[in-house]
Parts: C-alpha cells; sequence; structure tokens
C-alpha cells in the first residue's frame, strides 16, 4: 500500500532506555520511496485544485513514483479530514495486469482490520479515467529511511516495531492474505517516535483467495523485493504466509544490523545467496544483540518453511521477552508480565555453548559408531565361528578407526558449510544430537542390564556366553536411534497429534524391549550346539577306538539295511530313528531297553543338550559314558556340546570345565585351549586349568609344546623350545610361529608389536626351518601305510 505523508525538516532521534525521548517532541514527517522517485516533484500537476468524487479537494502533491502519484487531499464536507490519495499514471491505463494490482491494493487493505495496517476509505476514477485509492494520511517516517539514516536500531526499539508488523500481517493472514513484499520501505512509523506505532504499507503484489479456490496472482511469477524474498518465492513457486514470516526475519535483521539480509551485485546474485547461503550472524555485525534474538532472526529466516515459525503469532509470542513497550500499560490497561529473564540468561547460556558443545556430541557420536561396529562384528563373528586374533582385533580396530574419517570429513565439512553460520540450525542440531545420543545409549544401557538380569537371575546362565546379544543389543540402539529422528520430524510437522502420544510410545517400547529380550533369551535355549569341524590334527591324533560310536545314528553290528538286528543288546537304526523323531521320552525308554548300547547314550545325551535347562542333565550322562568308554571323549558332536555348556554359567559351566579337566583324557585340555583362544570371558578359567600339573599331565604332548610357545615372551625364548616344536608340535606351533618367520623389524613385546632387535632375522631362520621339519613329519605321519 503506498501512503503518502510531509516531507521530513529533520530525522526523528531515536530513543534509548536510559534517555528516553521526550513525549512533547516534535516529531517531524518523512514520506516513503513509494512516494516518489528521488527526483524532483513537479511545480504544476492537472489534479490540483481539482475535486474527486465531489468529496476529495486534491490540496497538494506529495510525491511521485514509478506507478503513480500521490496528493494530499481535504474532505470537502468534514473540516480538517485530511487524505492521502494515490492514483496510477495515464500511461498505465492500458495495462491491465497493472491496473488489477492497483485495484487490488485497497480490495486487499480494506479486507484487513487492524489498527498496523494503513486504513482504505473509497475508491474511484479521476475524470481523464485514472483510478484512485483514498486512504489514511500518515505522519511519521518510513522505517527504511530512519535505518538508511541512523544504521542499526537498538532491540529495544526495534522488536516492538516488528512485534506491530506481525500482528498486522496476522490480520492479514486471518484474511487470507499474503503480503510478499514485507521491508522496511513498506513499514511507516507515526505517532510518538519513543513508542512509534508501524503500519503496513503496499499490499500491491500480494496474493489473495477469492473464495472459490482461485488465486489472484499467479505462480511462477517472480514479484518482490530479492534481499528480503524466501527461497520459495525466489523460485517462483507457490508461497504460503511462511514466507511473510521469513521476509519479517529479515526486517528484524535489517533493523538490528542496519543493512539488508543478502545485497548483491544484481538482482540475480542477491538471489543466487537468497537459495544458497546464509546471511552473516547479526551478532558479528552488532555484538551487543543478544544471543537470544539472534536465534529468533535466524529461525524466522530459515530456508525450509518446517523449520520457520508456524504462525505470525508464534513470533509474537517469541519476541515478547525482547518487547519493553509490551511490559507498560497503554490507554489505563494493565501491565502485561512479559519478561522471563531467568530463561532468556539459560537460552542464552545455551546459545553460547551450542558450538563447543556440539564438537563434543560429535566426537562422543564418532566414537559410539566404531564401538558399536566394533562390538556388532565381534559378536557376528564368534557366532559364524571366526575367532580373530588378538592382533587381527588391533588391527581391526585401526581399520575402523581409518574408515570412520571419510564420514567425519562429511559431517565436519556438512556442520562448517550448512549449519555453523546460523545459531538456530547450531542449537537444534545440538539438541537432537544429544537426543539421538542419549537415546541409543539408554536403550543399549538398559538392554544389556534386562539381558544380565534374564540371564542370570531368572535363567542362571553367563549374560555374555551367546556372541550374538551385542549385534541385538547394538541393533536395538540404531532401531531407537533411528526412531528418535523420524519421530523428531514428526513432532516438527503435527505437534498436537504426536506430543499426546509420546508417553505411550515410550512406554511401548520399553515393554517391547523387555519382552523382546525375554524371549529371545528363553528360546534360545532350545538351540542346538555348534558342531565343531575335526581338524587335521584331531583326525591324526584320534585313537582308533573312538570310531567304536558310530555318529551316523547305526549301531555296531546292525544290519545296514535295518530291517534286522545281529546285536540282540543293541538297538536296531530303525529304533533309533523312531526313538530320536519322538524325543527324549523315547530315547530314554530304547536307553532303558538297550542299556550297553552306546549309540542310544550319546543320541540321548545330545538329544538333552538342545534345551538349556536340561543341559546339566546331559554332561551328568557324558560324565557316565566318558567312565564307561573313555574313546567317547573324542567324538566331535559330544566335545561341541560340552563346550557350548561351558558358555552357559552357573553349575552347568562347572559341570563342563570339570568334564574337560580330568573326565576327557587329551581331548578336554585340546578343548580348554581352544576356550582359552576363542572366548574372551572364559578365557582366565581355561588357561588357569591348562597350568594345573594333572591336566598338563593329561594333554598330548603337541598341546604342551603349543601352550608353553604362547607362553614364551619374545623371539628368544621361542626360539629355545624349536627342538620340541620340530618333533611333537601340531598346527597350533605352526600358527604361532608363521609371523615370526618373516624376520620383520615388529614382532617381540605386547601385541607383538615391539621392535624386534637385529638378532631376530637369524631367529626367524630357526622357526622357518623348524616349521618346514614338522610339517615334514606331519605328512609323513598321515600317509596310508605301505605294507601289505
Amino acid at each position: 500500500m503506498v501512503v503518502a505523508s510531509l516531507m521530513p525538516d529533520t530525522q526523528p532521534s531515536i530513543p534509548t532506555e536510559e534517555a528516553p525521548v521526550s513525549s512533547t517532541a516534535t516529531t517531524p514527517a518523512a514520506t516513503s520511496e513509494h512516494a516518489w522517485s528521488g527526483s524532483a516533484v513537479p511545480e504544476k500537476d492537472e489534479l490540483v485544485g481539482t475535486t474527486l468524487c465531489e468529496t476529495y479537494a486534491i490540496e497538494r502533491l506529495l510525491g511521485e513514483g514509478g506507478m503513480g502519484r500521490v496528493y494530499l487531499a481535504n474532505h470537502t464536507r468534514i473540516a480538517g479530514k485530511r487524505f492521502a490519495v494515490k492514483t496510477l499514471h495515464p500511461q498505465f491505463l492500458r495495462d491491465q495486469e497493472a491496473v488489477a494490482r492497483f485495484q487490488r491494493e485497497a480490495e486487499v487493505a480494506a479486507a484487513i482490520d487492524s489498527p498496523n495496517v494503513v486504513g482504505v476509505y473509497d475508491i474511484g476514477a479521476a475524470p481523464d479515467g485514472r483510478p484512485f485509492i483514498v486512504c489514511e494520511f500518515l505522519d511519521g517516517v518510513e522505517l527504511g529511511a530512519m535505518i538508511d539514516e541512523r544504521g542499526a536500531l537498538p532491540p529495544h526499539y526495534a522488536v516492538p516495531i516488528v512485534r506491530q508488523v506481525c500482528r498486522a500481517l496476522s490480520s492479514a493472514h486471518a484474511a487470507g492474505v499474503v503480503h510478499r513484499d514485507v521491508k522496511p520501505e513498506n513499514v511507516f512509523l507515526t505517532g510518538d517516535m519513543n513508542q512509534p506505532l508501524a503500519k503496513v504499507l503496499d499490499f500491491g503484489i500480494s496474493r489473495l483467495d477469492d473464495g472459490k479456490g482461485n488465486k489472484l496472482t499467479q505462480t511462477g511469477h517472480l514479484l518482490g523485493t530479492p534481499s528480503y524474498m524466501a527461497p520459495e518465492q525466489a523460485r517462483g513457486e507457490r508461497v504460503d504466509h511462511r514466507a511473510d514470516i521469513y521476509a519479517t526475519g529479515g526486517l528484524l535483521y535489517a533493523s538490528l544490523t542496519g543493512q539488508a539480509p543478502f545485497e548483491g551485485e544484481s538482482i540475480s546474485a542477491t538471489i543466487v545467496a537468497v537459495l544458497t547461503e546464509e546471511p552473516a550472524r547479526p551478532t558479528t555485525i552488532v555484538p551487543s544483540v543478544p544471543p537470544s534474538l539472534e536465534l529468533i532472526v535466524q529461525k524466522a529466516m530459515a530456508k525450509e518453511e518446517e523449520e520457520r515459525y508456524q504462525s505470525m503469532d508464534e513470533l509474537v509470542e517469541a519476541l515478547a521477552p525482547f518487547d519493553t513497550t509490551a511490559a507498560q500499560p497503554r490507554d489505563g490497561a494493565r501491565p502485561q508480565t512479559v519478561f522471563r529473564k531467568p530463561a532468556l540468561a539459560d537460552e542464552a547460556r545455551e546459545i553460547r555453548d551450542a558450538r563447543p558443545t556440539l564438537v563434543v556430541l560429535m566426537i562422543l557420536a564418532l566414537l559410539g559408531l566404531v564401538v558399536a561396529l566394533a562390538l556388532f562384528s565381534r559378536g557376528l563373528l564368534q557366532a559364524l565361528g571366526v575367532q580373530l586374533s588378538t592382533l587381527e582385533w588391533t588391527l581391526g580396530w585401526v581399520a575402523l578407526a581409518a574408515g570412520s574419517v571419510t564420514p567425519l570429513v562429511f559431517a565436519v565439512r556438512h556442520v562448517g558449510r550448512e549449519l555453523w553460520g546460523n545459531t538456530a540450525k547450531v542449537v537444534e542440531a545440538t539438541r537432537a544430537l544429544r537426543d539421538s545420543l542419549v537415546m541409543a545409549t539408554t536403550t543399549y544401557a538398559c538392554g544389556a542390564l534386562l539381558v544380565r538380569f534374564v540371564e542370570g537371575a531368572i535363567w542362571g546362565r553367563d549374560a555374555t556366553a551367546w556372541p550374538l546379544w551385542d549385534p541385538l543389543l547394538v541393533t536395538l540402539a540404531t532401531g531407537a536411534l533411528l526412531a528418535d529422528v523420524f519421530g523428531r520430524k514428526l513432532r516438527a510437522r503435527q505437534p498436537d497429534v504426536v506430543k499426546p502420544k509420546l508417553a505411550g510410545m515410550l512406554a511401548g517400547g520399553v515393554t517391547g524391549l523387555a519382552v523382546f529380550i525375554i524371549a529371545v533369551a528363553a528360546l534360545r535355549g532350545g538351540s542346538t550346539p555348534p558342531v565343531v569341524t575335526p581338524s587335521a590334527d584331531d583326525a591324526a591324533s584320534k585313537t582308533s577306538d573312538v570310531q567304536t560310536i558310530p555318529t551316523s545314528g547305526q549301531s555296531p553290528g546292525a544290519d545296514p539295511t535295518g530291517t534286522s538286528n545281529a546285536d540282540p543288546t543293541k538297538a536296531s537304526k530303525t529304533e533309533l530313528a523312531a526313538a530320536s523323531a519322538k524325543g527324549v521320552g523315547s530315547l530314554e525308554a530304547l536307553a532303558k531297553k538297550f542299556p550297553g548300547d552306546l549309540t542310544v547314550a550319546r543320541q540321548l545325551i545330545l538329544e538333552h543338550a538342545k534345551k538349556s535347562a536340561s543341559r546339566r542333565t546331559a554332561l551328568e550322562l557324558a560324565d557316565k559314558l566318558f567312565a564307561k568308554r573313555s574313546s567317547a571323549a573324542g567324538d566331535k558332536a559330544l566335545q561341541a556340546m560340552v563346550r557350548a555348556s561351558a558358555r552357559d554359567g552357573g553349575t552347568t559351566a562347572d559341570l563342563a570345565f570339570t568334564l574337560m579337566a580330568s573326565k576327557m583324557r587329551q581331548h578336554g585340555p585340546d578343548l580348554l585351549y581352544t576356550i582359552s583362544l576363542t572366548q574372551p570371558t572364559l578365557r582366565e578359567r581355561a588357561t588357569t586349568l591348562l597350568a594345573d600339573a594333572a591336566v598338563r599331565a593329561r594333554a598330548s604332548e603337541a598341546l604342551r609344546i603349543a601352550v608353553d610357545l604362547r607362553a614364551a615372551g619374545g623371539c628368544f625364548a621361542k626360539a629355545k623350545l624349536l627342538d620340541r616344536v620340530a618333533q611333537h608340535g601340531d598346527e597350533r606351533c605352526i600358527v604361532q610361529l608363521t609371523p615370526l618367520m618373516t624376520g620383520r623389524k615388529k614382532g617381540c613385546g605386547f601385541l607383538n608389536l615391539k621392535a624386534c632387535p637385529a638378532q631376530c632375522a637369524a631367529q626367524a631362520n630357526k622357526m622357518h626351518k623348524a616349521v618346514q621339519k614338522l610339517r615334514k613329519r606331519r605328512a609323513k605321519e598321515s600317509r596310508p601305510s605301505s605294507r601289505n
């Protein structure tokens, strides 16, 4: 809306909080740049001295702009009543779009009921056909002119003005009007300059719904002032009231800093900056701007509509703590309490700490990512039976840390380009990252405690025995993190719908987590123990009497077809298969019928071992079986059962370790050695048993050499054992010596990472020769006998 006023003789002074302007001070008039183009006002005009519609006597020309002129008019029937009359230039009468926009100014302004919008009282046409608008005459100063003259305005003066603009635009939005050209030049200040009354002007390019679903302006037309234009408006898209919120944020920015948010060398450069850049932080231009106020400006000017304030009323409320005039009574009204100094102090502290906090949280997130990947990988590899040495795990950690460098670089680059210069985005990102990390960490911690409680207190098992617990907990923590991220986006879009459901969602999530962990802990007891593939050493060292217990379910001496039984003391293949299909009860009945059939006893043991609740019974039956037939300890399925039982914890694990230490001949120490290498949680117990003299006496010479070689520190100590390695060693010795055979520069000390002395090259040569002798001996032992 174009409005006229008197030319200024002097510029008004800006009141300060310490020394306000006297209420009796003269407030000189000023005029908007919309009133004239900057050239001299013509001395003569054909409308001056005429009367329009027998009501409005044109007294003089106030100003001229690119589209029309503004005149001072007196009412012919009401003495002293003055108006501003705006007319369109005659050359635009044939431009239908210009005439429509001129007409729309009156229609839009008349549709808005607000004391902060210039009043429109009448429309008509001059004798020469030019349309005119009769509007409120204002005496004051344009906000843009004040900023140009005075520069940055103090917050206590700028905020009340912007809040009035917000109220005017809120009324416009309620009437279905989007201004689309909010800027300092379209805000006029009138009245007492201590507390000026702000009037919003120029609704010429506003968008107004006609009530029939049709818009009075078209999408794709770029209208507005680029420096204050919302990004979606700069792209030529259809805009809504949030474009005015962006522009109002730009208006506050200009008032606080004395400069427009974006000022390029050309219109196109300014538009590119609007679309791709963030304006300089107000505090970097004027350090006295409160950080909390800067946060409000940047949130209002967010490039994404969803990230801004969603209504002018929200912006008015956000600015309330900085509006000192709102606490002062007007016209006898009661003062309003709007100051929230403690809250502002807390918010200022949060803003001040946001950037260093974001850096710390990013580092913690990176470390959490590396640890989560390591836990997930370790559990998954253990579940698949892939065992890594300490050195391999160390290298894996280094690889994970190195692999995290790339996402770290991208994260730092994104923060530096997109977030760091925008306080609102930094604060939001800090809150979001903090909440997500808390959600993920709490989920993992609660899940781990719940696992320990269910496994240890309820089921009486070692909570760390099942390797898949860590991958499951990491997956749950990741799911909680993603749920928090998507939930935050959903709350931003539909806060009224989501917030009442948060408590129920949290309770449901905790309950679901508990049910899931209890269910998995209960069901995993029925899993079958893993089957260990026999190694070449096991095959070579295994005595011939181990084969007396068939692993295929066939009884010794039974007919291969299963139709007859040569030994009446043993069950046939058909009987054993039928009993196995029916379960433990049928196998127990078959064991009573054939008490001397060790194959039935073996099958009964394995059937009991399938359930964790009866795994102790399986170990007790295995103890009896080993006592009857010591060679049964070489059965691979029974070894796997004993080894799996050691991970259950409690009395079940105690019995399993007792069997390995004293009841399984040389196979027990072999299992203890394997456990010491592959089960970190059981390593100490297995190593302690291997050091026991009685257990060592049952071990094979090959295992004793492997244990001594592992305990020897450094290349020189290992070199003293090479003669024994060549004579009695096996593949376990080869695994330990192979990394030391290359004469590398590192291979001594803790984790074999300490630099080796020069003599290590000679020791490496000795190790290489010893390994060659060992391999030749093993190859010779594995050849079939050449005797006829």
